[in-house]
């Protein structure tokens, strides 16, 4: 199976919201794998830790769930 390429909307979108969103919701919104966009976004230099105070007042239906898939 070929590699997907990244285009520089994809890009633009992880490097905009990194650290905003929760990672399934930023991989759903690209069509890409959660491992994907989390390897991309470290060799960007991205952090992904979305904090708890943004998690509870944007994101509550992922607030309580097991956030290991969150990048520091």
């Amino acid at each position: 199976m070929p590699k997907k390429t990244w285009s520089d909307k994809d890009l633009a979108y992880i490097e905009r919201v990194a650290g905003k969103v929760p990672m399934p919701v930023m991989a759903a919104a690209i069509n890409k794998s959660v491992s994907a966009v989390t390897g991309k976004a470290h060799s960007l230099g991205l952090k992904l830790k979305v904090s708890e105070i943004i998690f509870n007042k944007y994101w509550p239906d992922y607030a309580h769930k097991d956030r290991t898939d969150e990048a520091s």
